[in-house]
């Protein structure tokens, strides 16, 4: 919606800012990946692949399947 208020309508707009990821104030009491683990859970991909390997693995065995 912001982007194609941005095409036609450029004289109401300065600059647009877009983010791939919801805005979270820092909290220095959690850090940003619990924070997704608590809220999403651990099959969420952000958590999922916290763990050192884990992810070339599961690619690995993807291509095994195909």
């Amino acid at each position: 919606m912001a982007w194609l208020l941005c095409l036609f309508r450029p004289d109401k707009v300065k600059a647009l800012v877009n983010l791939s990821v919801p805005f979270l104030r820092s909290h220095r009491e959690i850090k940003p990946v619990d924070f997704w683990r608590s809220y999403y859970g651990a099959d969420h991909y952000i958590s999922r692949f916290q763990k050192v390997n884990l992810q070339r693995l599961e690619w690995r065995e993807l291509r095994r399947n195909f």
